[in-house]
């Protein structure tokens, strides 16, 4: 399981940014990988500046797919969103 906090940026997209960047940390095996389909789903508001806990984990991995899923979590604890992406091993 790969965590980290953050504190979110303001922009369009950050949350989904950030939830996309710890997918693919999670799955990192040495092999290259490219976004194949993200999924992401919000749960509760997560203003600009606000800190979150991202954790991710590599759900199943194959030769040449890697399932993964990440929640974010505000510092109440509160989901803000949920993902899950699947990514294709570059040349696989």
């Amino acid at each position: 399981m790969t965590t980290e906090t953050i504190t979110l940026a303001d922009r369009p997209g950050a949350l989904a940014g950030a939830l996309e960047a710890i997918l693919l940390k999670s799955a990192d095996d040495g092999r290259p990988m490219l976004v194949a389909s993200l999924a992401v789903d919000y749960a509760a508001p997560a203003a600009p500046g606000a800190t979150l806990s991202l954790d991710a984990e590599v759900d199943r991995a194959t030769r040449s797919l890697v399932f993964v899923r990440a929640l974010a979590k505000l510092d109440g604890g509160a989901v803000a969103a949920t993902a899950s992406a699947v990514l294709r091993v570059v040349g696989a």
